[in-house]
């Protein structure tokens, strides 16, 4: 239970690689997916979300992360719009 609290810090800390590499861990150990999500990240996230609840955020800010890459339809999403490859 220690290391999924890690899971949580990381996530609030930013730390990306160390979020990865428990998330790893504990679905290797057998861990719940949901558990994880419901129990660790998704609160964690909602805590890092808290400064911005009061705010309004543009649509299209949110949904910038979310388009594909012009150049290759099945290219994986990218925050900036476009990938490494099309800059």
């Amino acid at each position: 239970m220690t290391e999924l609290k890690r899971l949580a810090e990381s996530i609030l800390d930013g730390d990306a690689k160390t979020a990865v590499a428990v998330t790893k861990g504990a679905l290797a150990e057998g861990v719940r997916e949901m558990e994880l999500l419901s129990g660790y990240m998704i609160p964690a996230m909602d805590e890092v979300g808290q400064p911005y609840r009061d705010q309004a955020v543009a649509r299209h800010v949110l949904l910038a992360g979310s388009e594909r890459c012009p150049s290759r339809s099945s290219h994986e999403t990218t925050r900036a719009r476009t990938c490494c490859a099309c800059t």
